[in-house]
């Protein structure tokens, strides 16, 4: 009997495993003050996070700037506009899977994501959920 009432609560306890981090799912902003901070959103399906973050890529970043410089130096425009750059359409998305480890952190390959109270903590960064 004793084995019984073990088995009944281990499974009671395990039952509620799959849902031991489902308050990192959803999106987050960077907490910084930032021109061009990170994004993150996090999905779960199937046992696995799924963890997409925007940032700005510095390739694309270089590379804008160096097309400006070259278009004025080559006489295409008439002054050099990387100072005046915006560079919204140089963020690129990297993608990452994810078991929950415990109730306040996903880990993953190249991939670890706390939760700190009601902000998230990743690459050393700290997010906050993001406002609808």
């Amino acid at each position: 009997m004793k084995i019984i009432l073990k088995l009944c609560f281990l499974m009671l306890l395990l039952s509620g495993c799959n849902d031991k981090a489902k308050d990192f799912i959803g999106g987050w902003t960077q907490e910084s003050n930032e021109e061009y901070p990170v994004y993150i959103t996090i999905n779960y399906d199937s046992g696995i996070y799924h963890v997409d973050v925007k940032k700005l890529d510095t390739y694309l970043v270089e590379k804008k700037k160096a097309d400006a410089f070259d278009d004025f130096m080559w006489g295409k425009k008439s002054k050099n506009e990387s100072e005046n750059l915006t560079f919204d359409d140089c963020y690129k998305v990297f993608n990452f899977e994810a078991k929950a480890i415990s109730s306040s952190v996903l880990e993953g390959k190249g991939i670890s994501v706390r939760m700190d109270g009601d902000r998230l903590i990743f690459d050393g960064k700290r997010f906050v959920r993001k406002k609808s």
